[in-house]
């Protein structure tokens, strides 16, 4: 038996009509309805679902929507790894000093986030930026080439810092007076004067190793004072660092007067 259908007032049309366009959007299929199936097409199922029709109505549940998405891709990355991302890099030794070509300088490197704790598990990258005076390998270890001001640059995620290595190799050691002719029963003090690989003067040589080829003609002292004892030909050594310096010191009586005597100047 076929079902009644309860006919609508013809009053109630246009108040019908508005109701449901004000839920479901237009009927026609003009601009809207195309918009809305593009939308449909190319949005994920969690911002448009696939019963969905564009109107005036339905657009500030779009946008609201839309928004939503967009705060959870911009904050949610920072809740998640903002707290643990570097922030801060400490280096040591600081400063660094590299004495000579045999030597490792290992770098210990301490990277922390926002609030100070220390991050273990960042991966840490170093990358010599004076290759011509120093060289670093990937666990951080630096080896000198030559004196001078050398850098490195470590990296931890996007963080990085500069930290400068003063390399300081010896070269050769200079002993002043160099080659002297001296008198029986003099003393006299002699020193050593250090010069880098490059021939620049560095700072006053310490705990040089002084040695005489034959203390009973010239014998010296830890600080370097020499005493002429009887006349003859002595090599006098000054070791720094691992450098080696010479001199010759003519010993003669004091009636000979040759090319670079001294006197009996103490």
């Amino acid at each position: 038996m076929p079902q009644r259908v309860r006919a609508v007032p013809s009053c109630c049309d246009g108040q019908f009509e508005r109701q449901r366009a004000r839920f479901e959007g237009p009927v026609t299929t003009g601009g809207l309805d195309q918009q809305a199936a593009s939308l449909r097409r190319l949005s994920p199922p969690f911002l448009l679902p696939r019963p969905f029709r564009l109107s005036t109505h339905s657009t500030p549940i779009l946008m609201r929507r839309l928004m939503r998405t967009l705060l959870m891709l911009l904050v949610l990355p920072q809740l998640l790894y903002g707290c643990n991302s570097p922030k801060t890099i400490e280096v040591k030794p600081n400063p660094a000093m590299i004495r000579s070509k045999a030597e490792a300088l290992q770098l210990k490197v301490t990277v922390k986030d926002g609030s100070g704790k220390v991050l273990p598990n960042v991966k840490v990258s170093y990358q010599a930026l004076t290759a011509t005076i120093l060289t670093v390998d990937a666990m951080g270890k630096v080896r000198a080439s030559h004196s001078g001001a050398g850098a490195v640059l470590v990296k931890a995620g996007k963080i990085e810092q500069k930290h400068e290595i003063t390399v300081v190799i010896p070269g050769r050691v200079h002993i002043d007076p160099a080659n002297p002719t001296l008198n029986v029963g003099l003393k006299k003090n002699i020193k050593a004067n250090l010069y880098n690989d490059r021939g620049k003067p560095m700072l006053a040589a310490s705990n040089v190793i002084w040695s005489s080829s034959d203390p009973a003609v010239v014998s010296i002292d830890k600080d370097g004072m020499i005493t002429t004892i009887k006349e003859g030909k002595v090599t006098i050594t000054a070791k720094v660092a691992g450098i080696e310096g010479t001199a010759v010191i003519t010993v003669q009586h004091e009636k000979m007067q040759p090319d670079g005597y001294l006197g009996h100047d103490k």
